[in-house]
């Protein structure tokens, strides 16, 4: 298979000895020329500057220690009140100086969406809330009419505002309650913390850290659907008292303790005078933020009834085993009509704004018991809501979707904006960012408004 064998041998001839050709070549640059030129820098001058030798000036101590004395002790308690004073006072909180170019105009930020089915579309937009710290925007929803016992299932949808970069949001949660939700309210501190009041007379209170719809609390004190919710702090209190009303015309103060889940009327008022069974129902309250012992509540019909908790008269009435209280200290002057809107002003404690379905626009004074300013208006108003950024302004929405700024001191109408939605039926201003305005409209949709935060008064 194998074998030896010799092969013939090959032979490579070598290369590196070839000859090779080369040319010389010569390449030159043109010529340089150089130019000199002298640069001298200006002219300067010292100067010496010497200022006058200062001449301080002796204090002389010739004073009456006893006169100065006496002095300070008369007048040092009253500067340390007006300093206490100024020190709790909001007119410069949130001052800015007006920006030139900031919009003077007002525009939808946030169109809030829900979810789309038949049943759900017919459902209106009762009560708008923000929480406490502004970034979240609550929706309470129900359906507008009611012929007999709501049977109906309520729902509250709850919208991050905080986490939203779109024209458009859509709720973070949904609770569903066990009838329609007329009104809702926020915890003052605490976030998570959410009341609301239903039409079957009954208040609900959620945990949103909580997952689910289970309620932490549940109160029943009206016998009519809940008007109106708010957190009140009254004085010598240490935590918030929720305050309700009712179309059954009573106005409960609750003792809510958040830890233990619990809730207790701690005061029950009414505000007719006649001992009969029939009362008018509230339409809305408002209580004074300096002084929140004095309230304010509308009435069916118009009536405005001025309060004060601590000179409330027992009636022979008892009611839910709480003795019923006539808080009334006297009557403001009425709208014809229901009134859609009563609030205190956050600078001003004795005055109140209210707006009724007459169209008229009142700013009272609580003091003197009469109206320092009345607008009559051509078209039907449906909210207001005082100023934050200036003292003497509020705004007033109606259902043309139109938005007016007005100054209670002059009557006079400073600024006017439309808007592109049907029409203006509820609103809730955020009190951490007043720039923002969230409305309700007629088709049961809701937006978020920028508001201009600076309007001229002509005034110096």
């Amino acid at each position: 298979m194998f074998g030896d064998c010799n092969g013939e041998s090959v032979s490579i001839p070598s290369c590196w000895k070839s000859q090779k050709s080369s040319e010389p070549a010569e390449t030159q640059t043109d010529e340089l020329v150089g130019v000199e030129k002298n640069e001298q820098t200006s002219e300067s001058k010292y100067i010496e500057v010497q200022t006058d030798r200062i001449q301080e000036p002796t204090l002389s101590s010739n004073y009456d220690e006893n006169a100065l004395s006496t002095f300070l002790n008369r007048v040092g308690q009253k500067v340390i009140d007006e300093i206490d004073k100024g020190n709790r006072s909001k007119a410069f909180l949130s001052y800015q100086l007006p920006d030139e170019d900031s919009s003077s105009e007002v525009k939808i930020v946030l169109s809030l969406t829900r979810p789309n089915t038949a049943e759900k579309n017919e459902m209106k937009v009762n009560s708008l809330a923000w929480s406490c710290t502004g970034g979240v925007l609550a929706l309470a929803l129900g359906y507008p009419h009611h012929d007999d016992w709501c049977s109906h299932t309520g729902l509250i949808h709850f919208y991050n505002i905080a986490y939203s970069h779109n024209s458009t949001a859509e709720p973070s949660r949904v609770i569903e309650t066990t009838s329609c939700v007329t009104c809702i309210a926020f915890h003052p501190y605490e976030p998570s913390f959410v009341a609301c009041g239903l039409v079957r007379g009954n208040i609900a209170i959620w945990n949103l850290q909580n997952d689910g719809s289970e309620t932490l609390i549940s109160c029943n004190g009206h016998n009519d659907p809940v008007t109106d919710l708010s957190w009140v702090q009254l004085v010598g209190v240490a935590r918030p008292n929720l305050v309700s009303s009712g179309q059954d015309g009573r106005l409960l103060i609750w003792n809510v303790s958040l830890l233990s889940g619990t809730c207790t009327i701690q005061e029950n008022f009414g505000f007719n005078d006649l001992e009969t069974d029939v009362e008018a129902g509230i339409s809305c309250f408002a209580f004074c933020n300096r002084r929140p012992e004095q309230f304010v509540v509308a009435l069916e019909g118009g009536a405005l009834k001025f309060c004060n908790s601590s000179s409330s008269k027992l009636t022979t009435r008892i009611s839910n085993t709480v003795a019923v209280r006539n808080p009334v200290v006297g009557d403001l002057v009425k709208h014809n009509g229901v009134v859609s809107c009563v609030a205190f002003s956050p600078y001003h404690e004795e005055l109140l704004l209210t707006v009724g379905s007459d169209n008229r626009i009142l700013v009272h004074s609580v003091v003197k018991m009469d109206v320092m300013r009345e607008i009559q208006c051509d078209i039907d108003l449906t909210a207001a809501a005082w100023c934050l950024s200036q003292a003497n302004l509020f705004i007033v929405c109606n259902n043309e979707a139109g938005i007016d700024v007005y100054d209670h001191k002059n009557g006079r109408k400073l600024a006017e904006f439309s808007t592109d939605v049907p029409a203006i039926c509820g609103t809730s201003l955020n009190l951490k960012s007043p720039k923002y305005l969230a409305i309700s409209d007629a088709d049961g949709k809701a937006y978020i408004l920028q508001m201009p935060q600076y309007f001229q008064t002509g005034q110096t």
